[in-house]
């Protein structure tokens, strides 16, 4: 387990719990405690877009229900199930397209998909550099952020930001808790969906101070 992963930094290092573990987020996943989660997250998320044109709003109430739920099961058990992902990746696909159609001019699945590839890189590095990251980690912070990257590639920056600081705090909190005894093990995932609502208003409020909002 990495400092603040979701999965063993290691990608080659055989786990025998791990068949536990995907039973369980899988039985998590059906019960009501993560769809709550995902419920308040959207809601969120959803209020802090309600100045941007309607289909940016729907785009970020998805990721605010996708990052929700994800997190809440992440918190529980470690672990991120691709098949989690990839919902969440056709819910932003199906959005980032829509937005698309909606403006022609507007390059938003291009802006997306370099902010993805740009995100999935950082993690890469830190993973490698620090272990702050694992797999979950690193498959889900690309969708977020190139979905975020539809309002503005700034305001997935200030996502990231914004997660890596809360993360890091509570890794804090948790560290001199054990007064130093052990490793934090806090996964970033929730960090990834508290984050969306606060970066969305900054970038509303930042474009609302210069008139550049309808």
């Amino acid at each position: 387990m990495t400092a603040a992963g979701t999965a063993p930094a290691d990608f080659d290092q055989f786990d025998p719990d791990l068949d536990d573990d995907i039973a369980e987020a899988r039985r998590l996943s059906r019960t009501a405690p993560p769809w709550i989660s995902g419920a308040l997250s959207g809601g969120a998320a959803g209020l802090a877009a309600h100045q941007l044109p309607w289909p940016m709003i729907v785009l970020t109430v998805i990721l605010g229900i996708g990052a929700g739920f994800l997190g809440h099961v992440d918190w529980r058990t470690k672990l991120i199930l691709n098949s989690h992902n990839a919902v969440l990746s056709a819910g932003v696909l199906s959005a980032l397209i829509t937005i698309q159609l909606v403006s022609p001019h507007n390059p938003v699945v291009i802006t997306a998909a370099l902010t993805a590839a740009g995100t999935f890189g950082v993690m890469v590095l830190m993973w490698w550099l620090t272990g702050f990251a694992a797999g979950g980690d690193i498959k889900i912070a690309p969708v977020i952020a190139g979905g975020l990257a539809a309002l503005s590639p700034l305001t997935a920056c200030m996502w990231l930001l914004f997660t890596f600081l809360l993360c890091a705090v509570v890794s804090v909190a948790v560290v001199i808790r054990a007064h130093g005894e052990q490793k934090p093990t806090v996964p970033l995932a929730p960090f990834m969906a508290l984050a969306i609502p606060p970066a969305v208003l900054v970038y509303t409020a930042m474009f609302s101070a210069f008139g550049l909002l309808g």
